[in-house]
């Protein structure tokens, strides 16, 4: 079996980060007591354990506080433990979003109602464009309408002229 070099001195080393299929980034720490087989931790755990200036116990967990898996800013980070952090993402449980740079708190209740009124909205601009577009097109229809009909007629007339010279002449 070949030992290829790891790390840095690897043909195909990229900086040692890279994001997974969750969104979150990975770091490249082969000493970390909580790596992963490859030697990677994740970048917020890396990120809170040097403001910490100690390694994060198991059961701790990090909060991303505006749930942007990427934004690992230290103001951004929470450590918290695994009921408190799910009291943030579940069953009828407070739902903090940022917008407009203000935190929000909403209940599932009120996020629900948000929804339904935003597809509501949705529908009623489509709605609206949809019937824009209609009349829009009606005057189109009317006109590709006539243009057909005359075509046609001018085509029966001609063959009906054809038909009465053939009869005529023969």
């Amino acid at each position: 079996m070949i030992n290829y070099p790891k790390g840095p001195k690897h043909w195909n080393w990229k900086g040692g980060t890279y994001k997974n299929s969750v969104g979150y980034i990975y770091a490249y720490a082969p000493n970390h007591p909580f790596r992963t087989n490859q030697g990677y931790v994740f970048a917020h755990r890396l990120k809170m354990e040097k403001y910490l200036k100690r390694y994060l116990l198991s059961w701790e967990i990090i909060n991303h506080i505006n749930h942007i898996k990427t934004d690992n800013r230290i103001q951004n980070l929470e450590l918290t433990d695994q009921q408190k952090h799910s009291s943030y993402h579940h069953k009828g449980k407070n739902n903090f979003h940022y917008k407009d740079g203000f935190w929000i708190c909403n209940t599932k209740k009120e996020l629900n109602l948000k929804h339904r009124a935003y597809h509501n909205q949705n529908k009623e601009r489509l709605n609206a464009r949809n019937r824009e577009l209609y009349n829009q097109n009606k005057e189109e229809r009317k006109r590709k309408a006539r243009e057909r009909y005359n075509k046609n007629k001018e085509i029966l007339n001609q063959k009906a002229r054809k038909r009465y010279h053939q009869k005529k002449f023969l």
